[in-house]
């Protein structure tokens, strides 16, 4: 019963009218996940190279040999996981750049 009068309420103050004159939310451009996409992967090849060249020095250190490394692994793995990125992120921004902002929170996760 509460629920039905806090309904009719909240219609009561609601005029058609201005609900037109109401901001319409704007679409979310594709670019902008697909630079988050992107980012993302450039992270994660800096982290995985990263880590490669500690774990290249410490167990170079524990055996005492020398360190040898290519250095357009260091280079490249970036750039590879952000082309990566770029092409995961591709479907799934062009997918949520096609939604209107209030379908995207009524469909949930």
């Amino acid at each position: 019963m509460a629920t039905t009068a806090d309904n009719h309420h909240i219609e009561g103050k609601c005029h058609p009218d201005r609900l037109q004159e109401a901001p319409q939310p704007v679409r979310a451009d594709a670019s902008q996940f697909l630079t988050e996409s992107t980012v993302l992967g450039l992270i994660g090849g800096t982290v995985g190279a990263s880590l490669r060249v500690l774990l290249t020095v410490a167990v170079s250190a524990v055996k005492q040999w020398t360190p040898v490394m290519a250095q357009r692994i260091a280079v490249t793995a970036p750039v590879l996981g952000a082309a990566v990125g770029l092409v995961a992120g591709l479907y799934p921004a062009l997918r949520a750049a096609s939604w209107q902002p209030v379908d995207a929170l009524r469909a949930g996760p």
